[in-house]
């Protein structure tokens, strides 16, 4: 990732926290039906993307900032 992206990538998560909350705050979210079910094939984001050393640092300073 190049830091010219980053600011992308901030405008994303900026977002993303913005809806979640004003979900929250009106008690207009859901939860996931299959949050626990153990025959759940999907896969997060997490599980397919391997992020590199580098990446990882700048993600933890987003979340710290």
């Amino acid at each position: 990732m190049e830091k010219d992206e980053l600011p992308a990538l901030q405008g994303h998560y900026d977002e993303l926290y913005q809806n979640a909350r004003q979900l929250l705050l009106t008690n207009a979210y859901t939860l996931d039906k299959c949050i626990d079910d153990p025959t759940d094939r999907r896969l997060g984001l997490t599980l397919l993307f391997r992020p590199s050393e580098s990446l990882k640092t700048q993600i933890h300073g987003f979340w710290r900032s």
